[in-house]
């Protein structure tokens, strides 16, 4: 009996023995320069032949790099199959020997041990996997010429490969158009749009406020004209510098008061009638001013030597005494 310990350390080895060899693949490597064998998956001729020969056998098949010069062994006994026995493998395995540098072998040999109602020409009999795509250049007839020409395959390969990168590049080109078109359409709808709503905005009803006849709609301001009769503006004067300041002489006019020194009496101007303004007087004309002599005693004026002493009116004696009369002093 097994132990459990070991069957569970087992399981996920066989487990993954099971799926290694469940599975189509292969071990052989093409040289540089073969990349136009690869289908449109970049998958090896030799994988693709990996695929279609695993349908007939549960889905397991390794298509072992070459050990000698090949070429690859023809389909006998039971790989003697509809999966092998066609121009589609042959012409894959073919590909196969030829990119590692290996030898072709003719159609003839291939099917020599397979049934003659498994043999398929120009075609693979069954549905292919989806895991894997078979090249065109594949599905060519070798029994023509009796054997795979690989200049034939190459140039097969490379015309395809440029019709279907024009179709890529149509395709991509027609793409980008159309996303043009579209951003286009989408501008100039939103454009249309954006149009409308301002035309919409413009177009503002006015509102009544208070008075039915008052309207809310703006009205711009008129300009003003200039004024042309206000004449032309006075011509600007520079200030005169003052004259310098004399102290007051009764020999030099310059330095009388203004009024006296420009041939003035005030005290001829008038008197003031006591209600703030002055009234003009008896003489209104206006004289020099003359510096008058002063008397003399003595003189011409009647006066003589010494001044006249004052002269006051006499006294009037107070009246007589009332009896019983307030005398001043206190009343006791």
């Amino acid at each position: 009996m097994i132990d459990r310990r070991l069957w569970a350390m087992a399981a996920p080895l066989l487990l993954f023995a099971d799926t290694v060899f469940s599975q189509a693949g292969t071990n052989a490597t093409c040289l540089a320069g073969s990349e136009w064998m690869n289908n449109a998956k970049g998958q090896s001729p030799c994988l693709v032949s990996a695929y279609l020969s695993a349908q007939c056998n549960n889905g397991q098949w390794l298509v072992p790099a070459l050990v000698t010069q090949g070429p690859y062994n023809p389909p006998s006994g039971q790989g003697a199959n509809q999966c092998r026995c066609n121009t589609v493998v042959y012409s894959l395995l073919s590909a196969c020997s030829a990119c590692q540098n290996g030898l072709v072998g003719t159609w003839s040999t291939w099917i020599q041990f397979c049934p003659p109602t498994f043999v398929t020409v120009a075609d693979y009999p069954l549905a292919p996997p989806v895991d894997t795509e078979i090249p065109k250049w594949a599905l060519v007839d070798p029994s023509k010429t009796g054997a795979w020409n690989v200049t034939e395959a190459q140039a097969i390969a490379t015309s395809a490969k440029k019709s279907s990168g024009g179709s890529n590049t149509g395709a991509i080109a027609g793409g980008v158009v159309g996303g043009v078109a579209g951003l286009a359409l989408i501008g100039a709808l939103a454009f249309l749009w954006h149009r409308r709503r301002q035309e919409k905005g413009d177009k503002v009803t006015p509102v009544p406020y208070g008075d039915p006849g008052f309207s809310a709609t703006y009205q711009p301001e008129k300009s003003v004209p200039p004024r042309t009769d206000l004449g032309t503006p006075a011509p600007f004067l520079p200030a005169q510098t003052p004259a310098p300041f004399k102290p007051y002489d009764p020999t030099d006019p310059s330095t009388f008061p203004s009024a006296m020194s420009a041939g003035f009496d005030t005290r001829s101007v008038g008197h003031s009638t006591g209600h703030g303004s002055p009234s003009p007087g008896p003489n209104t004309t206006f004289q020099p001013y003359q510096d008058y002599p002063q008397p003399q005693y003595g003189g011409p004026m009647g006066y003589s030597g010494t001044p006249p002493p004052m002269q006051y009116p006499p006294r009037s004696p107070p009246p007589p005494r009332q009896p019983g009369g307030y005398t001043g002093a206190a009343e006791l």
